[in-house]
């Protein structure tokens, strides 16, 4: 027994990250009301702005204004008048119109003077003309004008009608950020206001509506406003995504990187992100971008998944890396051992109590393994509390000494039929090698010939004995298991050459004739006295060979086919069926419908058959001259196709347009009856719809697409 001990040394590394409530200082939710929720009190002194759907859909979860006259109204206090930067606002906004002239939409701002108009506090609004949004900050220093604020304008604009999020955060004059949605957006500067914003002292501010001067009845929202927040730190874009997403994160994209995990014995460790979608990009807290990363050391580990669109999924995971340490346990491979012709069929067993991994040299993590080759083989076992034992063995292969180990394979022999055993069992035997390549210590042969084994004892003694097996035969055998049909019999033939015969319905002849289902054995005997059997089981079933017949049917004619429906009437059991149309096409099926040209003769074959046998039948099947039936317009209805052909539970209409149309899709019976119709929208160009049939039974029918344009008929098959 040989112990190895191993040192491995971890060291702790934590990471962590805010959330969207660190340093919130007014946060209005607008559900049902525009109450502040960030624990500082900034509710509104009026509300003038109508409740209004929000976002998700939701009744009185959001605010409408108008343009004109309405806004939400609240005081300030010393948590909006920070002094020096960074700080950010947020707000969601949804609108359609476009302010004109030098009119804006101002969305939300923190603090104004409503007697001089003084540029004060901190504002973002939707500019005149362009749609293009805004953030702003004033020094309190002046009146409206550039001297006394500093602003950053995107160079895109949104008015859409749809929602949409503005984030804007100051990091100071000439470094301002903006992000719509969860994406930063380029900006331009204007504006050389100071470098720390001024207040009015004035305890007023306003959501949807900021009035500059004395010109009251300017910059009125108009649209949809909601989830208005100002924080005193900067927000980065993993927050601004956070903010989108709250409070409904993206379903089906998910990232997970397991649960928290201890581990023994290891300096490395590998974190995978990797997620079903198509993640965009990786975001971990050491600063890797890649899907996944290996790690070195104890901690917690956070990654952001970006699936692009303003989805993104975060998942922590804490790793403790523990150093294993050695003990002595009754772990024991025995000790070294010298085998003669090693051949790889020793077990090396490590099974030890209180045990839960083991790893051998070889790779292997079970604990017993089989080696193959002479070599020093060892293994490590892990126990509770990351402890750890270690052992060694060494094998060596000896040379072979011939000696005699009281083998014996026995005389030769002859023997009327194989298999036949062959033992080389010894007391103290370690190994078996046959001329066959066997290495078991019996062997069972089915033909004549001369085999040898070498069998392998104590201290490397090898044993080795020869014998020649004649095997006579191999035997007789009859017919396969067999089947007796109604009213039939059969016919068992024994084999040519042999003195005697013996059935066991007592029968001494060659051959045994019987209509009764039942076991039937034969035995019989050579001239050198050996005997042989074997045996055949007949059963019987109270039916014969079916008798084929059919008719068929004329469905529906289009253009020059008829659609066919043809009927197997033939009597029989178990009958399977083979149909030949006389044009190439087959069929298996009972009742076919098959399409053939009108005013053609064609020669049908209907095969039909069982366990006894087949039948064949013919009918020359006389089509008379189509008649058309529905007209079909295809004049500015074009490349009008249905499919698939058949079909079982919808059907696809492709075509093509020159103009847009109000459509119709009607199915019609074969007798020409209306049984269902839809009203679909058709563009000008390629047009593709789908309809459901699903509920109408197997056959044919007509579909029927009508335009401002024409119409077109086409027929479809069910099944």
């Amino acid at each position: 027994m040989r112990k190895n001990i191993f040192f491995l040394f971890m060291f702790p590394f934590f990471l962590s990250a805010q959330s969207l409530t660190d340093s919130l200082k007014l946060y209005y939710p607008f559900t049902g009301s525009a109450q502040d929720v960030s624990g500082y009190g900034h509710n509104p002194v009026s509300v003038n702005a109508t409740l209004a759907t929000d976002r998700y859909g939701n009744p009185n979860q959001a605010y409408s204004f108008n343009g004109v006259n309405q806004d939400i109204e609240y005081s300030t206090s010393a948590e909006l008048r920070p002094t020096t930067f960074p700080v950010s606002m947020s707000i969601w906004f949804n609108s359609s119109i476009i302010p004109t002239g030098l009119n804006y939409y101002e969305l939300f701002g923190t603090e104004f003077n409503p007697v001089s108009g003084d540029y004060s506090g901190y504002w973002m609004n939707v500019q005149g003309n362009t749609g293009y949004f805004a953030l702003t900050y004033g020094d309190n220093t002046g009146a409206c004008s550039a001297p006394y604020r500093r602003t950053i304008s995107s160079t895109v604009g949104v008015c859409d009608g749809q929602w949409h999020l503005l984030t804007g955060v100051i990091y100071g004059a000439t470094n301002m950020q903006l992000y719509l949605d969860c994406q930063p957006v380029q900006g331009t500067y204007s504006g050389t206001g100071a470098l720390f914003t001024g207040y009015s002292n004035v305890p007023t501010a306003k959501i949807g509506h900021k009035n500059c001067g004395t010109n009251t009845s300017t910059y009125y929202m108009n649209g949809l406003l909601d989830e208005a927040r100002f924080y005193n730190r900067a927000l980065t874009q993993q927050d601004v995504i956070a903010l989108y997403n709250y409070p409904n994160p993206p379903s089906g994209l998910s990232v997970n990187l397991g649960n928290d995990t201890t581990l023994c014995g290891t300096n490395s460790y590998t974190l995978n992100a990797s997620t079903p979608g198509v993640p965009l990009s990786y975001s971990w807290s050491t600063g890797a971008t890649t899907p996944s990363i290996n790690i070195t050391n104890s901690g917690t580990y956070w990654v952001s998944v970006d699936f692009g669109s303003c989805q993104a999924n975060t998942d922590t995971i804490n790793v403790v890396m523990n150093v294993n340490t050695p003990v002595n346990s009754t772990l024991s491979l025995g000790p070294d051992v010298a085998l003669c012709q090693f051949t790889g069929n020793y077990n090396l067993n490590a099974a030890t109590p209180g045990a839960v991994s083991y790893l051998w040299n070889t790779g292997a993590t079970t604990p017993t393994i089989t080696v193959q080759n002479p070599g020093t083989y060892w293994v490590e076992t892990v126990f509770g509390n990351c402890t750890y034992d270690r052992d060694s063995i060494v094998i060596t292969q000896m040379s072979p000494t011939p000696g005699n180990l009281g083998l014996n394979l026995g005389q030769d022999t002859t023997v009327c039929t194989g298999p036949y055993l062959l033992d080389a069992t010894v007391s103290g035997a370690q190994g078996f090698l046959w001329s066959t390549g066997s290495s078991a210590p019996v062997i069972s042969v089915n033909t004549s010939g001369t085999y040898w084994v070498e069998v392998a004892g104590p201290n490397c003694i090898i044993d080795r004995d020869t014998i020649t097996v004649n095997i006579l035969s191999n035997g007789i055998t009859l017919v396969p298991d067999t089947l007796i049909c109604k009213k039939g019999t059969i016919t068992l033939n024994a084999p040519p050459g042999y003195n005697s015969y013996l059935w066991n319905t007592g029968s001494t002849a060659t051959s045994l004739t019987t209509s009764s289902p039942g076991t039937f054995a034969l035995t019989v005997t050579a001239s050198n006295g050996c005997s042989y059997t074997d045996s055949i089981y007949v059963s019987y079933v109270p039916y014969g060979i079916p008798s084929p017949n059919f008719t068929w049917t004329p469905l529906s004619v289009q253009g020059n086919v008829y659609i066919n429906q043809f009927n197997s009437i033939s009597s029989g059991v178990n009958m399977s069926y083979f149909w030949d149309f006389g044009n190439g096409v087959t069929s298996t099926m009972q009742n076919p419908i098959i399409t053939l040209n009108c005013g053609v003769s064609y020669p049908v074959m209907l095969v039909v058959y069982n366990e006894c046998g087949e039948d064949t039948t013919y009918q020359n099947v006389l089509l008379n001259p189509c008649v058309t039936g529905l007209e079909e317009n295809m004049d500015k209805v074009m490349r009008f196709k249905v499919y698939p052909q058949p079909a079982d539970k919808t059907l696809t209409l492709a075509y093509y347009l020159s103009n847009p149309s109000e459509s119709t899709v009607s199915i019609y019976n074969v007798l020409g009856e209306e049984i269902k119709k839809w009203e679909i929208l058709s563009e000008q160009g390629q047009n593709q719809k789908e309809i459901a049939v699903e509920e109408l039974t197997r056959g044919i029918y007509y579909l029927k697409l009508t335009t401002n344009q024409g119409q077109a008929n086409i027929p479809v098959i069910l099944e």
